[in-house]
């Protein structure tokens, strides 16, 4: 954070205002005590709960930002401001709440892996980490639960070495041959499988709702401001950073947000912007000149390739169904994922590669029925026979943010905007991830670079010079 805090002569910058709207002067101009009489006889200032200026601002206050919010401000709660600009705190539609908290280290790419285990050790410490003095602890209703993930035989290279990577690491994993999977879990059909991973320990199902009021509430303790209001721009200048050995230069700099609240637009003067907005995250970006195509240089119109995706989940009742021996099952053959909910009979069942084929899949807020009977419950009948007698109960849509260039994570500076970086693409994942992403991104403010697990090669760049990483997918 130092190389930011030289000091820098900063100049007003116009923008327009629209009809209805009015645009309150930026830090400065309230200087003059008449004018913030003014304000308080028009009874301007007693509706203002913005601040002027933050030395971090972090778009988005779902579970990446809140986390990214709890991190900086546990590292050091009296060292600098910090606000969180959420444009719906009821989070009626957000992504954190309509998700699912799975709790699994089943991943090919070993960072992800190393992001998933820091998420087991965050929730095992979460008393100790999110208390807040006089509130009863955080409960997030963790359900353990082994995890199964299925692969035939085209994908029995890719899980092999998944597992060896995993053992490696100290994870409680078994490769088990499609004979032993039958052996242990009779009621599935395993004729087209070749082999399982199953995770042993430390795995299930958490409530991401309760993790996400527990983050909020802690950094709020610490001092975190959470706004309600919706970014409409950005104001931009060139700074000049003094350097040991390059000598001043001139870079460019978001000197401030707009941020619309009531009626007003509030410009928000900061150091440091953080981008977790989730699926707005590339039109967020685009307010800093990001991906526009037009009178900006060349590698400032290269978008950041971040566009919102629908997931299905659905309730599904089965009386006959598996119950205490069903693990989580992930079927990469089909792309079916399903859980158990309770002892009840109850499920729930969503595939996010088989709903990426349907055609408008984005265009209605509501599950698609013709695609779970069409598409998805033949799949989950080929896996699990018993499900021939099951029924759809219901269920809910989640919208998530999915990077379209390589499926990966995007996270760490812009290349251009310095004092700007991204914490976007973590999907369907969120919540398993939210942990280590929020203390990634503090690391890179604070310490200037990743200390606990090494995220660079996620970092936007990839793109300037076409290096998209591989996403390795067990078949």
């Amino acid at each position: 954070m130092a190389r930011f805090l030289s000091k820098c002569c900063y100049r007003s910058l116009s923008s327009k205002v629209g009809p209805g709207l009015t645009k309150l002067p930026v830090p400065g101009d309230y200087r003059n005590p008449l004018k913030i009489l003014k304000g308080d006889i028009l009874g301007r200032e007693s509706k203002v709960i913005v601040p002027r200026e933050s030395d971090v601002i972090i778009i988005g206050g779902g579970l990446i930002g809140s986390s990214v919010a709890y991190w900086l401000k546990q590292r050091n709660p009296k060292g600098f401001s910090c606000t969180v600009i959420e444009k719906d705190l009821s989070y009626s539609k957000a992504a954190s709440v309509q998700s699912m908290g799975y709790l699994s280290t089943h991943f090919m790419h070993p960072q992800y892996m190393r992001l998933a285990m820091y998420c087991r050790e965050f929730l095992e410490d979460i008393n100790d980490k999110l208390s807040v003095l006089d509130e009863k602890p955080p409960d997030i209703e963790f359900t353990p639960m082994s995890h199964l993930t299925l692969a035939t035989s085209s994908g029995l290279e890719l899980l092999t070495d998944m597992y060896a990577v995993q053992k490696e690491a100290g994870v409680d994993v078994n490769l088990l041959s499609s004979e032993q999977i039958k052996s242990q879990f009779p009621w599935m059909n395993t004729d087209d499988l070749e082999c399982g991973l199953l995770g042993l320990r430390n795995e299930g199902l958490f409530n991401p709702v309760a993790l996400l009021a527990a983050l909020r509430n802690k950094a709020i303790s610490l001092g975190v401001k959470y706004v309600e209001g919706e970014v409409i721009g950005m104001e931009l200048e060139n700074k000049a950073t003094a350097y040991a050995t390059e000598g001043v230069i001139e870079e460019p700099f978001i000197q401030y947000i707009n941020v619309l609240k009531d009626k007003f637009i509030h410009p928000i003067r900061t150091l440091f912007l953080v981008n977790a907005a989730g699926a707005n995250a590339a039109r967020v970006a685009e307010y800093a000149k990001i991906g526009v195509k037009s009178g900006t240089r060349a590698d400032l119109r290269i978008p950041l390739p971040i566009s919102e995706r629908k997931l299905s989940l659905f309730l599904i009742h089965c009386p006959n169904g598996p119950t205490l021996d069903l693990p989580i099952i992930s079927d990469p053959v089909s792309g079916i994922h399903i859980s158990r909910r309770g002892l009840g009979g109850d499920y729930i069942c969503h595939s996010h590669i088989l709903e990426a084929e349907e055609v408008n899949a984005n265009t209605t807020d509501e599950i698609n029925e013709s695609f779970y009977h069409e598409k998805l419950l033949p799949a989950l009948i080929h896996r699990i026979p018993a499900f021939k007698e099951s029924e759809l109960k219901g269920g809910w849509c989640s919208r998530y943010d999915y990077n379209y260039e390589d499926e990966h994570l995007i996270i760490g500076n812009h290349h251009h905007h310095k004092n700007m970086l991204f914490a976007s693409g973590s999907g369907i994942h969120a919540p398993l991830f939210a942990p280590g992403i929020g203390r990634a991104i503090m690391e890179n403010v604070i310490d200037e670079g990743y200390r606990s697990v090494q995220l660079d090669e996620f970092s936007f760049t990839r793109f300037l010079i076409d290096r998209n990483i591989p996403y390795l997918r067990v078949s």
